[in-house]
């Protein structure tokens, strides 16, 4: 391990340790391998997936509830029509059962070293659908590190709409619980909610620094 990879290590552990001292719930070893989190202290009996999707609804984030994979693909077409996407990028990975039932939709793919989409292509995109690494329920973070199905943060940056595909095995509770559970080796993006900005005096413009719109479908 170099030095670099030694002192985010250190620096990782003392945000682990920090959440546990303010009284987090230590993560379970489930938890670690990406296991449907239990409801936890604080949470009032109710799963980690409900609190993640009250925390999407205040972030402005849409988020729609599929019961299995067999669902899926007609929840991911509806998703793209009713945004009027006629050309959508898809990382490496991403099953291609997920796209079956874009009728009317180009999919282009990011598939390196092969056929890499370029930052133009991206652009041109009007969405991109990723899945991600993990989804923080106290927050309503999705967690990307390039992973299988995720790309690279370009992918699902510069198009304009972003839809996110969240297993319920994949929402954790708390941030310790989310570091306990990544890489500390891999590059990670942390995502909540869309960006905003405004000058003085100015409306609001949402999406400076990522899409202007980010829906997340909850797989069951």
């Amino acid at each position: 391990m170099s030095g670099g990879d030694a002192a985010r290590e250190e620096i990782l552990a003392r945000v682990r340790q920090a959440g546990v001292a303010a009284g987090a719930a230590a993560p379970e070893e489930g938890a670690a391998r990406g296991e449907r989190a239990e409801p936890g202290r604080g949470s009032g009996g109710r799963a980690p997936e409900e609190v993640f999707t009250e925390r999407l609804a205040e972030l402005g984030v849409g988020v729609q509830h599929v019961t299995g994979a067999e669902d899926l693909p007609r929840m991911v077409a509806s998703a793209l029509w009713a945004r009027g996407a006629a050309r959508v990028a898809v990382p490496k990975g991403l099953p291609a059962a997920w796209l079956a039932e874009l009728d009317g939709v180009r999919v282009v793919r990011d598939d390196p070293p092969h056929a890499p989409l370029a930052v133009r292509e991206l652009e041109g995109a009007d969405a991109a659908v990723t899945r991600c690494a993990l989804a923080v329920a106290e927050t309503g973070t999705l967690v990307f590190d390039g992973g299988v199905g995720q790309g690279p943060r370009l992918l699902s940056a510069l198009p304009g709409h972003h839809l996110c595909v969240v297993e319920a095995g994949q929402v954790v509770w708390d941030m310790p619980a989310a570091l306990a559970a990544l890489d500390p080796l891999r590059p990670t993006t942390w995502v909540t909610g869309t960006t905003r900005s405004a000058a003085v005096g100015a409306a609001e413009v949402r999406g400076v620094h990522g899409p202007d719109r980010i829906d997340v479908v909850l797989v069951d």
